[in-house]
């Protein structure tokens, strides 16, 4: 994670589990625990997601926790806290098998997903922060305390905040991170506008507020429009401190996973965006399958070797 080099991340966990992974579209996103499900139910699955994507050329894999917590697997699955606990632990030894499984030289890291509080929902509030003035900044610190502790003892190498809808739970998790030593973390929003987030604060006040934690390594956007990354990744260059970089994987904007398997036209985009000079991870979000990532990978390659 030192310097300037580009790490690519992968793509989307649950659009890959229903294009190649033989689960159901529908009955997969109506799901209220959504992908985090299946770590509990069909471990190999997710595996198989993973070295999908490595496969692809991904050196970053994201945990099965986005949308997981102790809450969530409680009131959904019927185990105790004690059980909910176990299940986020094994889904960081899913990861890590995966990348031993996989082997070779390349560095892998290890991002332990951390969703909004609006995902547990499960309502879509995680992509409005509709419910983030009706909860407590107790509540949000209580909810997310337990997940990142559990991921940075389990062994992952950076905590992937994401889809952070308000900059007010952005700010809860980089404060909790102080009472975690040693943790780090990307903070990713959702966004609509290209300079607000999708809760509607503004976008270079949130990154010269994070910009003061050293534990928030980068900052950026995720599971929004391709057309929002060079404008945030512009505002961001202004705001980000020296220890910082820029993280971006925005959504392939299709409505189903059949289209999903067709090209990506932002991957033609790539390379004026990483002439910003601030990036240090690129990837995908929703309907980004290896496929793409491979396109991704192709595109930065090409872009290091003539800069």
């Amino acid at each position: 994670m030192e310097g300037n080099a580009i790490n690519i991340l992968s793509g989307g966990l649950g659009t890959d589990l229903f294009i190649n992974g033989g689960y159901d579209e529908i009955q997969l996103n109506n799901d209220p625990l959504w992908s985090a499900r299946v770590p509990y139910q069909n471990p190999t699955a997710i595996k198989n997601v993973h070295t999908r994507f490595l496969k692809a050329g991904s050196n970053v894999i994201t945990t099965a926790t986005y949308q997981a917590s102790v809450q969530g697997y409680v009131e959904n699955l019927g185990v105790t806290v004690e059980e909910a606990e176990q299940i986020l632990r094994s889904c960081v030894d899913i990861s890590k098998q995966a990348v031993k499984d996989f082997g070779g030289s390349r560095k892998i890291i290890i991002g332990g997903s951390v969703g909004p509080y609006g995902a547990m929902l499960h309502d879509r509030s995680e992509y409005t922060g509709s419910y983030i003035d009706k909860v407590s900044t107790s509540v949000l610190k209580d909810f997310h305390r337990t997940q990142m502790k559990i991921l940075v003892s389990q062994g992952v190498d950076i905590l992937a905040c994401e889809t952070l809808p308000a900059f007010k739970e952005a700010i809860v998790i980089a404060e909790l991170l102080r009472e975690i030593p040693g943790a780090k973390a990307w903070i990713t929003f959702s966004t609509k506008s290209g300079c607000e987030t999708s809760h509607g604060e503004n976008l270079r006040e949130a990154f010269q507020t994070l910009s003061k934690y050293e534990q928030v390594v980068a900052v950026g956007m995720n599971c929004s429009s391709p057309e929002q990354v060079l404008p945030i990744a512009l505002i961001a260059k202004e705001c980000m401190a020296p220890h910082q970089r820029f993280i971006a994987y925005p959504n392939n904007t299709v409505s189903t996973g059949q289209e999903a398997k067709l090209a990506w036209d932002c991957i033609k985009d790539i390379p004026s965006w990483l002439d910003t000079g601030v990036f240090s991870w690129i990837g995908g979000c929703c309907m980004v399958t290896p496929e793409h990532i491979q396109q991704i990978k192709d595109v930065v390659q090409e872009w290091e070797s003539k800069n």
